[in-house]
Parts: C-alpha cells; structure tokens; sequence
C-alpha cells in the first residue's frame, strides 16, 4: 500500500487543527509545523542528546504515533529498549511526548537525553528561576549549566520555554513527571544554544514513564507562556491564591506588602521591631533564629517571624 499523501518514505504525520507533526522513524527526530503562523519548529541533536537505534513504528494514527527503539550507552554493552509516543492531546497546538520503558532496567546511573530539543536561532530561552531568566541563545558562556527540576533549589516550576525576539511565537514544555528531570542548557550545531530534557534514573531504574508536554505560541511571548502554565496549574489543582491561603491562614495576609527583614549580629531584633513600628511600618517579616520570647514580643506588635532552613530526606541505602 502507498504511503499517505502527505507522508515521505520514513515520515510519518500527524495532524490537528493548529499543528503538523512529522516524525522522522530513521532518527526519531519531530518537526512542528505551527499551521496558524506557517512557522517550523525542529528537533536537532546536540552533543548530550541520546542516538536512538533500530527503531520501528509500532503504533500510528491521526493523532499519535509510536515507536520502540534501542538507546545505546557508554555504561552497556547491550542497549536499553525503551518506546516514545509522541500524541496530539487535543485540537490546540499542544503536543505531548511520553518515554516508556520497563520499570526495572537498569540504568546504571545512565541520564536519558531525550526528547531532542527543539532549535529557534534567534530569541531568548525561559527559564522560571526565581523571579524568571530571559537568556540569550547567543550567550554560549550558559552552555552547560544544569536546574534541577525536582527542587526549587533549580526551576521554580516545572517548565521552561523559548520565544523569539520580537516576543512572538514560541513555546512552553511543561514537565509532566518532574520528581527525577534535570534541565541542561547546551549549545546545538548552529552556535546557539538551547534546552536539552533530562531524566534521571529513579533508584538507578527507569521506574515509570516520563512526560513532558509542549504547548507553541504563535504570539504573546513569554507572557503567555507564563499564563498558559497558571491555566495548566489551576487544572491540575496545584493554584492556590493568596485570598484562599488567607482564609485558612489569616497571617498569610501580613505578607503582602511585607519586607522581608533579615537581622544578623547582636542587634536587639525586639528593640528593631519596636523602632520600625514607631516609624509607621505596619508589615515586615523579621527572618532569624527567634527565642520563644521574641517571638512572642514580635507577633504582639503585628509582625510575622521566620528562619531558613533546608530539610532533606535521610532514607536507609536500601530504600
């Protein structure tokens, strides 16, 4: 039987109302075409993107498409077979892509590379950390920092994107299974560089499949990116606004507004919160270690007290 007609020979596509998707099964890497704006979007490799051999199609629609494929690593003598689906969730321009495998291989300490990044070669890369970073794909001196997306210690949130310069199109790719992803930014062939997914093993197995959920923009920049996460949060339950904390915590309210005040050496943080109060501060957050009775002085007068702390799980070596 001929191939359909808007399928090459190894290519095959998928379609929906904003986007064409084509998977190249003799590499494994997708080009996206945003039909609204006519704009491409392409995989490329880069030096960390893992090579997928032998690989087939095993599964094929108008809205997803599926392959098996043997990852080769430095650590095997044998490669590891894993499958990807790549699949047109809905009718808008979203695209997920899920990485599966048997739960109990071994990887060895092996990091997945994939999927391949997507290349823009003029823009910025969106990185949500802390207050959110615009990088210039020019600037080659990021080339290969790592954010932990399994801790804010890394990404803020889950995701990160890429937008042109003019703050037009672009995208989003949310982690959908963000507890063992780290992101790398790596430079690709153009000298540019760009955002490479990785996974890490989960107590040194592939453990369960991995998701990660591309949304393209035709415009709004990284402001729509930013609203497209808000909308996706809010459906997956994890928003909360202030006004909801508020009414199971009526404290949260002293925040808005608040500095946040951090007090070192021998000051009497007492004595200070008295003196700022007299001055007309009406909110602050005072971050130090407190006694009991400085605490208490402290909340009389209106303020919220904190202090920073880090807890990390200490687990048995076998768990």
């Amino acid at each position: 039987m001929a191939p359909p007609r808007n399928e090459c020979k190894g290519m095959k596509v998928i379609e929906n109302r904003c986007l064409r998707v084509n998977l190249d099964s003799t590499n494994g890497l997708i080009s996206v075409l945003d039909k609204r704006i006519g704009f491409v979007w392409k995989q490329v490799f880069v030096k960390e993107s893992d090579r997928m051999n032998e690989i087939s199609v095993v599964s094929s629609d108008r809205n997803s498409v599926g392959i098996k494929f043997e990852l080769v690593t430095s650590k095997t003598t044998e490669g590891i077979m894993l499958s990807m689906e790549i699949i047109l969730p809905t009718e808008e321009a979203d695209l997920l892509i899920e990485l599966k495998g048997e739960r109990d291989i071994e990887l060895d300490g092996k990091l997945i590379f994939l999927p391949c990044p997507f290349m823009l070669e003029h823009g910025f890369l969106v990185i949500p950390h802390c207050e959110g970073l615009l990088y210039p794909i020019d600037d080659l001196s990021l080339d290969g920092i790592y954010f932990q997306v399994y801790s804010t210690a890394g990404l803020s949130m889950p995701w990160f994107g890429a937008t042109d310069s003019s703050f037009g199109k672009g995208y989003i790719a949310i982690f959908e299974t963000p507890n063992d992803a780290v992101l790398k930014i790596v430079k690709n062939q153009k000298n540019c560089i760009t955002a490479q997914p990785v996974w890490i093993p989960s107590k040194d197995r592939f453990g369960y499949p991995r998701r990660i959920l591309y949304h393209f923009f035709h415009e709004g920049g990284y402001v729509a990116q930013a609203k497209y996460y808000r909308k996706y949060a809010i459906s997956k339950g994890l928003f909360k606004t202030l006004r909801e904390k508020e009414a199971e915590n009526p404290n949260v309210s002293k925040l808005i507004g608040a500095p946040d005040i951090w007090i070192r050496g021998d000051l009497d943080k007492v004595k200070f919160c008295k003196e700022m109060k007299a001055a007309g501060v009406d909110k602050m957050l005072i971050s130090n270690t407190h006694s009991p009775e400085e605490i208490r002085a402290i909340s009389a007068l209106g303020f919220l007290t904190s202090r920073y702390d880090n807890y990390r799980d200490v687990l048995p070596p076998h768990v």
